[in-house]
């Protein structure tokens, strides 16, 4: 069984790959573009990866380190939401 940070860091791996391949047909169609874009995504998933613990997770949430993931911290609704996917996520 995965801990809390495992799940919670599969999570947000999982939507930015869903809210990065969303926004690609935004692009125009030329391999520079596609190579930024995804460049991007790698940056994002990098910074997910790195994470120490759960409480990281949610102190950057709060202070709104991972809006591009549509997370803001003074939406108690949205981490509400997080903290029962999380769980979910057994």
């Amino acid at each position: 069984m995965k801990n809390l940070l495992e799940r919670a860091k599969a999570l947000l791996i999982d939507s930015a790959n869903d809210l990065y391949d969303m926004r690609k047909y935004e692009l125009d169609f030329d391999a520079l573009s596609y190579r930024n874009h995804y460049s991007n995504l790698g940056e994002l998933v990098f910074q997910i990866d790195a994470y120490e613990s759960f409480g990281d997770i949610i102190k950057d949430i709060e202070n709104d380190n991972l809006q591009e993931l549509g997370y803001f911290g003074a939406d108690e609704d949205m981490l509400e939401e997080f903290l029962k996917a999380v769980e979910k996520s057994k």
